[in-house]
């Protein structure tokens, strides 16, 4: 009995012999690690005292352990920041657990650094709070490039805003200028359309002259006659044969004057529809042949002394519910298009338009010639505003613009080229019989 309670005593001593061999070790291992770290780590009493510094301390402050062992920390702290201390380490004392705080400190040379303090309380055996282990890391390397990084993203944050106002300002100014060029542009169609009506003003003038001055000098001879025959009736001298004959003047007279009338009629009436249809916009129903062949009378003038000719092939009856005048604006373009650009004087051009219906609701118009054809190259860009191979010339390189847009948005159409250099061009163009299909 006496040797196991002997054997009891042993084991207790040499477990306690165990457990202080473990302190030890730890107790080594933890000045290693507070030695060793680049951290500065220190302990100090409740007024401030520091207990102790290791190298990690020496390093960011620039005091040696001896120059802080037992001398106030508040050494370390800026004026301004005391109460800072004493905020923090009464929360301390009050229970509150501080993780960590960034604050400012002072090097032994003065200079100031930014570091990141954690703090824990030191405890006696009895629990009660007797001093502050603080935990400080240097980061003020951190800090800096943290604000000049802050400070790139301010800058660059202000350049975004800049930039994004220039091109703000560009944009408005884009869209200024836009606007002012389609003003233009519209004011530059306005005055093409009215161009074009111009020409067929001038060619109707030009057609004109002729039934109204072979009127002219019919009824200028008819009158001299008449003057003649009164004399004779007034002398006595008239005599049947001369009656027979002032008959015979008279009517051939009148013949020729109700001819050259009735023709400058016809071309009056066949200017004032297409020039009404073409100024007015106006809808309406009509017959598809006779709105071609009224422009095409109108057009003819301007091939009066050329070698070239217009031809028309209207395939059957076609009424439609649309727009006259724009079909005479697309024809007189194409026409005149052709005999401009198409056509030289040595050709014999013709212009062969041609209308047939395709299905049931739409219509094909073909205006085609013989003349030079257009470069591969042109094709996709001939129908682009102010685009022209005479330019300088004449050619404003709106005229197919034109034709593209009537088609497209007044007709509700389409159109396509198809052409072969030195052979021929052929406009094509679908619309529906009725407007708004």
């Amino acid at each position: 009995m006496i040797e196991n309670e002997n054997h009891g005593d042993q084991l207790k001593v040499d477990s306690g012999e165990s457990v202080r061999r473990l302190l030890d070790h730890t107790l080594e291992h933890f000045h290693a690690i507070v030695q060793g770290s680049d951290d500065a780590i220190i302990s100090k009493t409740l007024d401030s005292i520091v207990t102790s510094w290791n190298p990690g301390a020496e390093s960011i402050f620039g005091y040696t352990e001896s120059e802080m062992l037992g001398k106030p920390i508040l050494a370390l702290i800026p004026p301004e920041l005391i109460d800072e201390e004493d905020f923090f380490l009464q929360k301390m004392l009050d229970g509150e657990h501080i993780h960590h705080f960034e604050t400012e400190r002072l090097h032994k040379n003065g200079s100031r650094i930014v570091v990141s303090v954690t703090l824990s309380p030191i405890r006696d055996r009895a629990g009660k709070v007797v001093g502050v282990s603080k935990i400080a890391r240097d980061i003020t390397e951190h800090k800096r490039i943290e604000e000049h990084i802050e400070a790139l993203n301010r800058e660059l944050e202000a350049r975004v805003a800049a930039r994004t106002q220039d091109l703000a300002d560009v944009n408005a100014a884009l869209q200024s200028t836009n606007l002012e060029l389609k003003r233009t542009q519209n004011e530059l169609i306005r005055g093409e359309k009215m161009s074009a009506l111009g020409v067929l003003i001038a060619g109707v003038s030009h057609e004109m002259n002729t039934p109204l001055g072979n009127s002219l000098t019919v009824s200028s001879s008819l009158h001299h006659e008449l003057t003649a025959f009164e004399l004779e009736v007034e002398a006595g001298r008239l005599t049947k044969h001369r009656l027979k004959e002032f008959n015979l003047h008279l009517h051939i007279g009148l013949d020729l004057l109700l001819k050259n009338l009735a023709r400058a009629i016809e071309q009056i009436l066949h200017f004032k529809e297409v020039s009404v249809d073409q100024a007015s916009e106006r809808r309406r129903i009509f017959n598809l042949k006779t709105v071609i062949e009224d422009n095409v009378s109108v057009l003819q003038p301007q091939f009066a002394h050329t070698p070239h000719r217009i031809e028309v092939d209207i395939a059957g009856l076609i009424m439609m519910d649309s727009y006259p005048g724009a079909i005479g604006q697309i024809l007189a373009n194409l026409v005149l298009n052709a005999l401009i650009h198409g056509f030289s004087e040595a050709m014999h051009g013709v212009v062969t338009i041609s209308a047939a219906m395709e299905g049931t609701s739409h219509v094909q118009l073909v205006c085609s010639d013989n003349g030079k054809g257009i470069a591969e190259e042109n094709l996709s860009r001939i129908f682009d505003p102010f685009f022209t191979t005479r330019m300088g010339q004449g050619g404003s390189g709106l005229g197919l613009n034109i034709v593209f847009n009537l088609v497209t948005l007044n007709l509700h159409g389409t159109i396509k080229v198809d052409s072969v250099v030195g052979h021929f061009t052929r406009f094509t163009v679908v619309i529906p019989l009725n407007a708004d299909q």
